[in-house]
C-alpha cells in the first residue's frame, strides 16, 4: 500500500473498530479467503491440505462461496489445484455455469437498455453489475450479481423510467403525480421488475438514500465518467476514483456481509488511481473512516 493510500489509516488517533466475521476461524472460511487472495497455486494447495486436516466440510464451503458471491473466483482457483474432490468441483461448476448464463443475460439486457436510453438522449452511467465485472476482470462471468445499477441525472428520471416501461419492465411502486414529485425530491431510486424476476433494474439519481447524509455530486460523476467495452459497445461508467468510494460505501451500508465486496475493492485499488483525489473526496463526503475500515478489512482478511 502506498503512502497516499495508507494515509486513510491515520484519519483518527482512536483505533478503528474492525468487524471480523466469526466464520473466519473455520477451515471453510479460511480456504475461501485463500482462494480470494493472490497467493500461488502451490500455497493454495498447502492451505487446502491444512484445512482438510482440520475437518473441512465441502458442503459448507459451497454454501459460503454462494453466500459471499464468490462462486466464479472459487471455481477458477480451486479447479486449478490438486486435492479437491471431483463431486465438489461438479457442484461448483454447475453453480458457476448457472451464474455465467445469468451474467451474459444481464450483459445483453444492459446493452439493450443503454441503447434505448441513448436513442432518447438520456445520459446514463452503468456501475457494478457487468460494467464492474468487465472493468475488474475483463470477464463479465467472473463477478456474481443479480441486478443492473443505472445512474441518471435527476432531471432525466421521468424519461428514463418511461424508457424502461417501454422495454417491458414494471415499476415496483406506483405513485400519483404529486407523490412522484415528492419521491424525486426526497428519494434516490426506482426498482423495476422484469419477466425473469423482481428488482432486476435499479434506476438511481443519487447513490444513497438521503438519510445517510452522504451526498455524492452526481453531475460531477458524469463529468468524470469513463467508458468500458461490453459486447463491442462502449458504455459509460464511474471513473475509478468515484467507483472506489461507491464500493466502499456499498460494503459499509450492508455491514460488510459479503466478502466479494472487499475482493472488488482490493482489485480496484491495485489499478492506477489518483489517491489524492480519493482522499479529498472522502474528506468532503465525511467518509474517511468508512474508507479506512474497508482497507483495514482487506488487509486483515485478504492480506492486501
Amino acid at each position: 500500500m502506498n503512502a497516499a493510500a495508507s494515509s486513510f489509516l491515520e484519519v483518527s488517533p482512536a483505533p478503528v473498530p474492525v468487524p471480523v466475521p466469526t466464520a473466519a476461524e473455520t477451515p471453510e472460511f479460511e480456504l475461501l479467503l485463500a482462494s480470494c487472495s493472490d497467493i500461488s497455486d502451490a500455497d493454495l494447495e498447502q492451505c487446502l491440505r491444512t484445512n482438510i486436516s482440520q475437518g473441512l466440510h465441502w458442503d459448507e464451503l459451497l454454501r459460503l462461496a454462494e453466500h459471499h458471491r464468490l462462486i466464479p473466483r472459487a471455481y477458477a482457483r480451486l479447479s486449478a489445484i490438486a486435492g479437491v474432490p471431483p463431486e465438489f468441483l461438479r457442484a461448483l461448476r454447475s453453480r458457476y455455469q448457472t451464474h455465467a448464463r445469468q451474467a451474459l443475460w444481464f450483459t445483453s439486457e444492459l446493452i439493450n437498455i443503454v441503447a434505448h436510453f441513448e436513442d432518447r438522449g438520456i445520459e446514463v452511467l452503468s456501475y457494478k453489475g457487468p460494467a464492474l465485472a468487465e472493468a475488474l476482470y475483463a470477464d463479465v462471468t467472473m463477478r456474481q450479481f443479480g441486478d443492473l445499477d443505472l445512474l441518471v441525472r435527476p432531471i432525466d428520471v421521468p424519461r428514463a423510467k418511461a424508457s424502461l416501461l417501454d422495454l417491458g419492465y414494471a415499476s415496483s411502486v406506483q405513485f400519483t403525480e404529486r407523490e412522484e414529485r415528492a419521491h424525486l425530491a426526497s428519494g434516490y431510486e426506482y426498482t423495476f421488475d422484469g419477466p425473469l424476476g423482481r428488482n432486476l433494474v435499479e434506476l438511481k439519481w443519487q447513490i444513497l438514500p438521503r438519510f445517510y447524509t452522504i451526498n455524492f455530486d452526481v453531475d460531477a460523476m458524469f463529468r468524470r465518467a469513463t467508458t468500458v467495452k461490453l459486447g463491442g459497445r462502449s458504455l459509460r461508467t464511474l471513473c475509478p476514483e468515484d467507483l472506489l468510494l461507491v464500493l466502499c460505501i456499498h460494503a459499509a451500508k450492508h455491514g460488510w456481509s459479503q466478502l466479494s465486496w472487499l475482493c472488488e475493492i482490493t482489485k480496484l485499488a491495485q489499478q492506477p488511481l489518483d489517491w489524492s483525489v480519493i482522499e479529498e473526496q472522502s474528506k468532503n463526503l465525511g467518509i474517511e473512516r468508512i474508507v479506512a475500515v474497508n482497507f483495514l478489512l482487506a488487509h486483515k482478511l485478504l492480506g492486501t
